[in-house]
């Protein structure tokens, strides 16, 4: 059925990640390729759907743009990127960008 490896990584999508849905495979593989962590790959969609470090601090309830400036550094890093164009490209080669994050509330 499973080999051991394959139970193993299924677990660690299920439970280190919190990814329940296998439609979720794309984020789960860009985490694990990139050792991101669920708000880092949260900020990754954002920023391949072209939102401003203001709005990526307001979808994900961040006080300071800072916080959402020094992710975004951690993550250049770790995907060893220098801006966010690459961000964008290599969310979208995991399947993720504007199609994958949910629109903004109307506050209206």
């Amino acid at each position: 059925m499973f080999s051991d490896r394959t139970l193993l990584w299924h677990l660690w999508l299920h439970y280190g990640l919190g990814f329940d849905d296998p439609v979720e495979w794309g984020r789960a593989r860009l985490a694990w390729q990139y050792q991101l962590s669920r708000e880092e790959i949260k900020t990754v969609e954002l920023i391949a759907a072209a939102c401003t470090n203001d709005e990526i601090a307001e979808r994900l309830q961040i006080a300071e743009t800072n916080t959402v400036k020094n992710r975004i550094r951690k993550i250049f890093t770790k995907m060893s990127v220098s801006d966010r164009v690459q961000i964008a490209v290599i969310a979208t080669q995991f399947g993720l960008g504007p199609k994958t994050v949910p629109p903004t509330d109307s506050k209206e």
